[in-house]
């Protein structure tokens, strides 16, 4: 079985591969809402984290079948607040179904919560990856967020690093342009 925050019997694994890394923190995806209940995924993240030893933090989830989804945090679901993000853009993104002033309305109000950002961009309706517009709103925020102290990644690229995106999109691209 491939590791679960829902199955602590696949976590000994996990633990034993990061345990000679420098590893600093994780970020999980939270499971499905059918496999575990908020509690039990509350008191899973934190023996996680107390058996790794490190900060475990979850993933914001771009649909409403997984934990950390946009109705968690608008109905303000129980202690919430209190488990740390990984503030995921994209995944945000297909919350607000393309629309930048409330992925940045989100993105604030998440914030204080997150202790890393995934800087990711897609067209509002499914995580595709796509290069990120040198125009971004994001782009003037970096340095405050570097300041804070926030883990910032990369999970799609620049535009201007357009040459080396994945090789399966660059393809799909070539054939959208004969196509028209």
């Amino acid at each position: 079985m491939s590791f679960s925050l829902a199955h602590p019997e696949t976590w000994e694994e996990y633990r034993h591969r990061l345990s000679d890394r420098n590893v600093k923190m994780i970020s999980i995806h939270p499971p499905m809402k059918k496999e575990i209940t908020f509690d039990e995924l509350k008191r899973n993240r934190e023996d996680l984290e107390e058996s790794l030893g490190i900060p475990v933090c979850l993933e914001v989830m771009p649909n409403d079948a997984y934990w950390f989804s946009e109705e968690d945090f608008s109905k303000a679901h129980g202690d919430i607040k209190d488990i740390p993000l990984l503030l995921d853009i994209s995944h945000v993104n297909i919350w607000a179904k393309g629309r930048s002033a409330l992925v940045q309305e989100w993105t604030e109000y998440l914030l204080p919560q997150a202790i890393a950002v995934h800087l990711s961009h897609n067209n509002g309706r499914r995580d595709s990856h796509d290069l990120i517009p040198s125009t971004i709103w994001f782009n003037q925020q970096i340095e405050e967020w570097e300041s804070r102290g926030l883990i910032l990644t990369y999970e799609s690229l620049p535009e201007n690093y357009g040459a080396f995106e994945r090789a399966d999109k660059q393809r799909t691209k070539q054939l959208q342009r004969r196509e028209r």
